[in-house]
């Protein structure tokens, strides 16, 4: 395995730059800790719970939960953060296994995540809310929509194929010549990481990623994927 030069981590780094936009944008990051053994992380408002009022109407703005896809995080959304949080009250948690969320809870299915999400929501006040969620983020969004219609306002899910049975991930392991969907979904190495990006990307980038960035990715992302070890045919 290459080492990365000057020994930074170059996935660290963007992290922490994409957190600084984030405060800049109005949003900060919280720790909360559930009744199922779990703590959630997510990026919510600054200024929330804050009530305003102007002429004696509440200038409180509606709720948007984004959710990421499988294998990232929170900070995916950052380039939408900006222009939701104008007319929204922003909240992107990180899924389980995802930034600083955790559990000890032996579930792994996307409706654990949505249960989770949703007690999430309540602890933080938020009733009522709209849903975005792409790719995996999509498979828990259609499941909290599912589970609570009474607080899923409206869903939104892109790139997402909540339809999936067992025989997409037979053609799937086919057409990457592979044993199992896993392999797929997560990598061990950088042509693994290289793999996975013909599915995550509409376009491919127009260079190949040094191998080091790939391996660093593999490194900052391997607990999220090694407690997840998610086979979606099981839950379809």
């Amino acid at each position: 395995m290459m080492g990365i030069p000057f020994g930074f981590s170059p996935t660290q780094i963007f992290n922490f730059c994409v957190g600084k936009y984030m405060n800049f944008c109005g949003l900060h990051s919280r720790l909360v800790e559930l009744d199922n053994g779990t703590t959630m992380e997510c990026w919510m408002p600054k200024n929330h719970g804050a009530r305003q009022t102007r002429g004696g109407y509440s200038t409180k703005k509606p709720s948007l939960v984004l959710l990421h896809a499988f294998g990232l995080n929170s900070h995916t959304w950052c380039r939408q953060v900006s222009s939701f949080s104008s007319a929204f009250d922003v909240f992107i948690p990180n899924l389980l296994f995802a930034g600083r969320s955790f559990t000890t809870n032996k579930a792994r299915t996307e409706f654990f995540q949505a249960e989770c999400v949703y007690k999430l929501l309540q602890h933080l006040d938020v009733q009522e809310f709209c849903v975005v969620g792409t790719s995996y983020g999509g498979f828990v969004g259609y499941r909290m929509a599912h589970m609570y219609p009474h607080a899923v306002q409206k869903l939104v899910i892109s790139s997402s194929a909540v339809n999936m049975t067992p025989e997409t991930d037979e053609a799937m392991v086919r057409r990457f010549k592979t044993k199992d969907v896993t392999e797929i979904l997560q990598p061990h190495d950088a042509e693994g990481i290289r793999r996975a990006s013909i599915l995550a990307f509409y376009k491919q980038p127009p260079f190949t990623v040094p191998e080091f960035i790939c391996n660093d990715v593999l490194n900052v992302s391997q607990c999220y994927w090694r407690n997840m070890r998610l086979n979606f045919s099981l839950h379809h």
